[in-house]
């Protein structure tokens, strides 16, 4: 049994897709499709159902997949026990959700490593469900998700159901953010309804695969203008030079404001709670760097929280 088969099929799990799975390994789809088929004759399963909506896991498949993505993590493991200069290695592989302190923090983190010694940050943002892949299929060893109350069902499922634990870190009610200059940002108290004329900017992946997002929770204004975007820098970005834009988003760091030239503010209407949850698999051991990067997550936090 070729543990690189084992490779194969956690991509096809991880996107649903035999074709978009050879096109992420650099492999013909043919090949792929073959070496998929020659491990399930040689198993004696079927792994995957193809289907109209893509590859879909088995029963026997999922019990299949979850010893093999055991496997793959032990390897890892072995890999970077014996990787040139591991004693001294400076290694962080972690999965955010847009937010604005945990990437202050990764970069806080970032900058006081030492620059004499071999160093590999990887700091992946995404949806929380992008990033829950992330962790599962070991492209991260740490998650950072933001979730609404109402979707926390789906969340708990979905970490039970891969063996993942997680720890809830905060709760907070979402902010009105515009530039200095904006038409509202000297108002007091600010209403939801002062918000009708103007600019929307959306990143439009905080929802659950189930949850649209015209069913998202959201303000309820009377003018459909939005511009939507997939990426945090863009969000920001656009808010700080689109004449009368605003956006909704956590309590976001004084630097992250000033280098926009942004303002943020409480809407006295209307209330909209999210939840930010560190995730890891359920036996993962946290290294020393992880727990370097998780006390700055919690510096940051703080200096929100308790402002």
């Amino acid at each position: 049994m070729n543990t690189q088969h084992f490779k194969y099929v956690l991509e096809v799990e991880r996107t649903g897709s035999i074709t978009q799975a050879a096109e992420n390994l650099y492999i013909g789809q043919p090949s792929l499709s073959k070496a998929i088929k020659e491990l399930e004759e040689s198993l004696g399963i079927t792994i995957f159902n193809r289907t109209s909506k893509g590859a879909v896991p088995t029963q026997k498949g999922m019990e299949f997949l979850k010893y093999a993505r055991a496997v793959m993590v032990q390897i890892e493991k072995m890999e970077a026990l014996y990787r040139p200069g591991h004693p001294d290695r400076q290694e962080l592989s972690v999965s955010i959700a847009r937010s604005g302190y945990a990437s202050l923090a990764a970069a806080e983190f970032a900058a006081e490593l030492n620059a004499e010694k071999e160093m590999d940050v990887s700091v992946i943002e995404a949806d929380s469900v992008c990033v829950l892949e992330n962790v599962v299929n070991d492209k991260a060893g740490l998650g950072l998700i933001r979730y609404r109350p109402e979707d926390e069902a789906f969340f708990v499922n979905y970490l039970r159901m891969h063996e993942l634990r997680w720890e809830q870190i905060w709760e907070f009610d979402l902010r009105v953010i515009f530039s200095k200059k904006h038409p509202l940002a000297d108002r007091t108290p600010l209403k939801a309804d002062s918000l009708f004329p103007y600019i929307e900017v959306v990143l439009v992946d905080e929802t659950v695969p189930y949850v649209t997002f015209e069913e998202a929770e959201r303000p309820d204004l009377r003018e459909d203008k939005h511009v939507h975007v997939k990426d945090r820098l863009n969000q920001l970005e656009m808010v700080s030079r689109i004449n009368g834009a605003y956006i909704w988003s956590e309590p976001l760091p004084e630097e992250i404001l000033s280098r926009y030239s942004l303002v943020q503010r409480r809407c006295a209407s209307v209330e909209f709670c999210r939840r930010d949850a560190l995730v890891c698999h359920k036996d993962h051991e946290f290294s020393a760097a992880e727990k370097r990067f998780i006390n700055k997550v919690y510096e940051c936090r703080n200096r929100l929280a308790f402002k």
